[in-house]
């Protein structure tokens, strides 16, 4: 595969996503991830990393959190700081399923300055919807205690 057919398989991923259609997703991500790797194109393989943690977040936890961890570095690695605010607010949503509400929010709080300094649209906004989201489940676990 090419670069560029790398690139819109990875949009094509990431919009089943955001559809929740993680069956559509999950193949296309994994043959991105494996060519990406055989390839060396870091960039492509960080983004893939992310998208399988995003896509494995609420079967598999445990092995989300292991992809999330090798994108981020993977990212960080490669300056690519929008995508790492993405990672960011992926693993923020593991980090909620996990009930550690300070981590995800630190986590939330930086992604959201990242997207801002960026002048990324759209996604300042799904951070602060997400924050709010962290709030009111932080809520429910002191009110259930």
């Amino acid at each position: 595969m090419s670069y560029t057919h790398l690139r819109f398989a990875l949009w094509l991923a990431e919009a089943h996503l955001c559809r929740g259609d993680r069956t559509s997703a999950r193949p296309l991500i994994e043959n991105i991830l494996n060519t990406s790797r055989q390839t060396g194109y870091l960039h492509l393989e960080g983004v893939a990393l992310w998208l399988m943690a995003d896509c494995l977040c609420t079967e598999a936890p445990g092995t989300a959190a292991a992809y999330v961890e090798a994108a981020l570095q993977v990212l960080d690695q490669v300056g690519a700081r929008n995508d790492l605010a993405k990672a960011m607010v992926t693993k923020a949503a593991l980090r909620r399923t996990a009930e550690d509400f300070v981590t995800a929010r630190e986590l939330l709080n930086q992604a959201h300055a990242i997207f801002k300094a960026l002048g990324t649209r759209g996604e300042p906004v799904r951070v602060k919807a997400a924050l709010v989201a962290l709030d009111q489940a932080g809520s429910n676990c002191v009110s259930a205690a």
